[in-house]
């Protein structure tokens, strides 16, 4: 994942994105790699990536909280839950 955070820092985020989904193929019950996969998104105001990678972690890790927490914290920041 260092290598994904080079490759956005060079702003590359095709490839910063790729090395996101094959870590999560390997292991998609990481959430520490939904976690940062998605605030690379937000950081980078992609913000529908970053609803689009939300999404997938609490369907596929309904139980991990943190994941909850803050997907609702984004759409709060966005105005898009009262």
């Amino acid at each position: 994942l260092n290598y994904a955070a080079w490759e956005a820092s060079q702003l590359e985020f095709r490839r910063a994105r790729s090395i996101f989904e094959r870590a999560i193929d390997i292991d998609y019950r990481d959430y520490q790699v939904w976690l940062k996969y998605a605030e690379f998104e937000m950081k980078n105001k992609f913000i529908n990536h970053a609803r689009n990678v939300w999404n997938r972690a609490v369907t596929l890790l309904p139980r991990v909280s943190q994941l909850w927490y803050k997907y609702v914290h984004m759409e709060e920041m966005l105005g898009q839950i009262d």
